[in-house]
């Protein structure tokens, strides 16, 4: 049973250690992007392996993709950013979108 137990908290210890967790940032002042919308790409069929918007902290989990997949980021004030893998560092940033709306109608 201990042996269980021990092989049970080492799986999922590889598999934490696997997850990929990237951070969406303000390039102009680096402040985390909350809900920012990413797409996961996967390079070798060129579907969607997942989509998801980002924290309140700019947090967003990958999951345990491959390293080489595309990432498409999107958020209301910037422009959008696409990453053909997943940086080292962990950071997207996203440049503010200085396009003014003229006017909205209801």
């Amino acid at each position: 049973m201990k042996n269980l137990l021990l092989l049970g908290a080492i799986l999922m210890a590889s598999l934490t250690s696997y997850a990929q967790n990237i951070t969406v940032i303000d390039s102009a002042n680096r402040l985390p992007v909350p809900g920012a919308t990413i797409v996961v790409m996967d390079p070798a069929t060129g579907q969607m392996a997942k989509q998801g918007s980002t924290d309140a902290k700019g947090n967003f989990d990958i999951g345990p993709a491959d390293p080489a997949v595309y990432l498409s980021v999107t958020a209301i004030g910037y422009k959008k950013s696409t990453v053909q893998s997943v940086p080292e560092n962990r950071l997207i940033l996203l440049r503010p979108d200085n396009k003014q709306l003229k006017e909205v109608k209801i």
